[in-house]
């Protein structure tokens, strides 16, 4: 599943990541669910795309198989985002 997010600075986000997974660890993002509590998944992959609004960063993370299908994440960044499976 991958997620789209709007950023200002996505190469900083990117450049973590690259770090993390260096190190044989796991980057995790940290969303809220539809009833406001706190979840994570693991980042699989992710890149940065620039377009016309700014950076875009896409993130490709693993959902546990009870939270497939569309899922909207909200961060805590309040970025806009757009789920895709």
């Amino acid at each position: 599943m991958s997620t789209n997010l709007r950023t200002m600075n996505g190469m900083a986000l990117l450049e973590r990541c690259h770090n993390t997974w260096a190190q044989c660890d796991t980057m995790y993002l940290h969303y809220r669910n539809t009833i406001g509590m706190e979840e994570r998944v693991p980042i699989i992959a992710a890149e940065v795309v620039d377009t016309e609004e700014g950076q875009k960063l896409i993130l490709w993370v693993e959902m546990p198989n009870a939270n497939r299908g569309h899922v909207y994440i909200q961060t805590d960044d309040d970025f806009d985002d757009d789920d895709e499976d």
